[in-house]
């Protein structure tokens, strides 16, 4: 990618260096930041307040000048660029022109980083359909396009701040007149509320909140007797070169210089298989966790001054630079420190980035579109108290969802349906957050400490307010996550999963149920639902009891069961498809027409591996959610006979 700045000169990449600003142009203004301190400080001094910005202002009544990034095709749309240089063509100046080989490869987490950056706008420009050099990419561009409209949507920005254009090479006039209204529109609808230090009515946080990342002492780490049953059991060794015990010793080998730069180090699941094994109890999760964590804060500089050593072997390259460098990249030509990310993302790090920006105080999400009026739910603002006793937590399905689209989207969305279905069927109507953050487990997971912390005292914040007694989440993470973060904060409220809810009044549903599922099915046990939650029975007892089918087991569950393959999205490779296959496999051998799951993870990794094997048995096994198999197994609510009746549901419906 080579990056062209428009802000604050004028110029386009058409412009000579030296050469004076091209006619009609915008000229420079004076830093708003220095102007904007004048003011407040006058104004603080006063007591005097001032009077609400307008669209298109800043909070002092000065123009609002947006951070705006295009992303521009190599071959038309860059060339677009330069035709209006050279024409000196009239345009707004404060944006910033990324060329890159083809809109086609602008993934939705370049938007999103660019967002979780400080930008207030993105545009992904390119050829006109059928004029691609590469015959297909913008076609492609339309797809991430679409899936990107869908992340930013959640995440509550403004339609106005995200376009696809097709502009041509000869399409100077077109370029200048499409940036002109899109800064326009950007203007019009003010600061981005991701932008980092933009609040936006947030309430920030002053007190330091406790840490959930332990030190390696206390993870018992030097307990390890080098047994190699750690070795024996871990599903990663089978297939790919990486040992448990190896890793401890290679970490305190290391010594000041950490484990940084070892690519072990971010292959492990963090499954607790090799813990289900080990001798003397050694913590191995919460070892790996800190060890990351240490990696990442030497890397971006946060436990010293000394310059981050090269990326670490073995971990894929993505354009990202080491801390110690700078770059231009900032905003208004400022120069800034690069932070280096070193941890090795699937998907581009798109969910990495959504739960980046859910620890950001201004964050209004659109997240409850899955809704329905069958539904009896408690929907709470930021900071509502609510009347139920029992809050739902839904998690990161409704990105998950819009994402991976398709089977694998609707059945996510279905799912988070289901679980209220079945809540209500109990008689339970919970609350939701309809601004609820991201529990920040994969955050944690992946070495960012630091982010983790704040995003889970804000999730304790939201859970305190709603004055829920009782948390029900139905994604195993999320049950780890909140149950820690409550404990860690002193808050008194249950945390608990939703197969412990049903379960306990299983009889009740049995009695309601009407269809039962045909043949038999096999069941997955999510790693922390089994190994770290010790929840093996429950959900078995809904799918015999309720549910009503034939449950056969694999070779390897319960304590024994092999992990899906992928946690907080690391290192998605060869090797883990392998043993995804190798799963799915087992599964297929119980002669199960069905593989139930009971963790969103589990339903997206196996899903995701079943695609491979087009003419492999395993590609004709159905993998479901526990809840909409429960859920297909009951009759409608009562609300939701209403709804299909076209009758008001009343006082015990949906209230937003």
């Amino acid at each position: 990618m080579t990056e062209k700045r428009a802000q604050g000169s004028g110029k386009t990449p058409g412009a000579k260096e030296g050469a004076a600003a091209p006619r009609g142009t915008t000229k420079k203004r004076a830093p708003a930041a220095a102007s904007k301190g004048v003011t407040r400080s006058r104004a603080a001094k006063s007591g005097e307040s001032r009077p609400a910005a307008r669209a298109g202002e800043e909070p002092g009544g000065e123009r609002f000048d947006p951070r705006v990034l295009v992303f521009a095709c190599n071959w038309c749309s860059y060339a677009g660029a330069d035709t209006a240089g050279v024409s000196r063509l009239q345009h707004e100046p404060n944006f910033r022109l990324l060329r890159v080989m083809c809109s086609g490869r602008v993934h939705p987490s370049h938007v999103l980083r660019a967002f979780a950056q400080g930008a207030d706008g993105v545009m992904v420009s390119g050829c006109h359909p059928g004029d691609c050099h590469y015959m297909f990419g913008n076609y492609r561009a339309m797809e991430q396009y679409e899936k990107t409209s869908a992340l930013a949507a959640l995440l509550g920005l403004e339609p106005e701040r995200l376009r696809l254009e097709w502009i041509s090479a000869a399409e100077g006039i077109r370029f200048a007149e499409t940036m002109n209204e899109f800064i326009e529109a950007v203007r019009g609808v003010g600061r981005s509320p991701l932008a980092p230090g933009n609040d936006a009515g947030g309430d920030a946080r002053n007190e330091p909140a406790p840490s959930g990342t332990p030190p390696l002492e206390a993870t018992r780490v030097f307990a390890c007797l080098e047994c190699g049953r750690c070795t024996a059991v871990c599903p990663v060794a089978r297939y790919q070169r990486f040992s448990p015990r190896r890793l401890i010793t290679r970490t305190f080998a290391a010594g000041a210089a950490g484990p940084a730069n070892d690519p072990a180090l971010w292959t492990c699941l963090t499954c607790s298989a090799c813990e289900a094994v080990c001798p003397v109890r050694v913590d191995y999760g919460q070892f790996i966790v800190s060890a990351r964590a240490q990696a990442v804060a030497r890397r971006s500089g946060a436990t010293d001054g000394d310059p981050a050593p090269a990326a670490p072997e073995g971990q894929p390259g993505d354009g990202r630079q080491p801390s110690g460098s700078t770059a231009a990249s900032g905003w208004g030509g400022e120069t800034q420190q690069v932070g280096y990310e070193v941890t090795p993302c699937s998907h581009g790090g798109v969910f990495e980035q959504i739960s980046r920006m859910a620890a950001r105080p201004g964050l209004r999400q659109q997240r409850l579109g899955w809704l329905s009026e069958d539904l009896e739910v408690e929907v709470l603002a930021d900071g509502q108290r609510g009347k139920s006793d029992d809050l739902l937590y839904v998690g990161c399905s409704p990105y998950f969802s819009a994402y991976f689209g398709g089977e694998t989207g609707a059945g996510l969305t279905r799912t988070m349906s289901s679980a209220v279905q079945l809540l209500n069927h109990v008689g339970i109507r919970p609350a939701l957050l309809a601004n609820e953050r991201c529990c920040g487990y994969h955050l944690r997971l992946a070495g960012y400490a630091r982010e983790a912390d704040e995003l889970e005292a804000l999730v304790v914040d939201q859970v305190r307010a709603s004055g829920a007694t009782r948390v029900i989440t139905f994604c195993p993470e999320c049950l780890v996550a909140l149950r820690d973060a409550l404990d860690r904060h002193n808050v008194a409220c249950e945390v608990t999963h939703l197969s412990l809810v049903l379960g306990a009044l299983r009889e009740e549903l049995a009695e309601m149920a009407t269809d039962s599922a045909d043949g038999r099915v096999t069941y997955q046990d999510p790693c922390r639902l089994g190994r770290h939650s010790g929840i093996y029975d429950r959900p078995r007892q809904l799918l015999t009891e309720v549910a009503g089918v034939e449950l056969v087991e694999m070779e390897h569950h319960r304590e024994r069961a092999v992990c899906c393959g992928n946690t907080a999205w690391l290192n998605c490779n060869a090797a883990t498809k392998r043993f995804q296959a190798d799963r799915l496999a087992e599964a297929v051998a119980t002669g199960g027409r069905r593989l139930v799951t009971a963790c969103p993870g589990c339903f997206i990794h196996l899903r995701c591996a079943q695609e491979g094997l087009t003419e492999d048995p395993a590609a004709d096994l159905e993998i479901v959610d526990l809840w909409n198999l429960l859920a297909d197994a009951l009759p409608p609510t009562a609300a939701g006979v209403a709804a299909a009746a076209g009758q008001s549901v009343g006082d015990q419906g949906t209230k937003v």
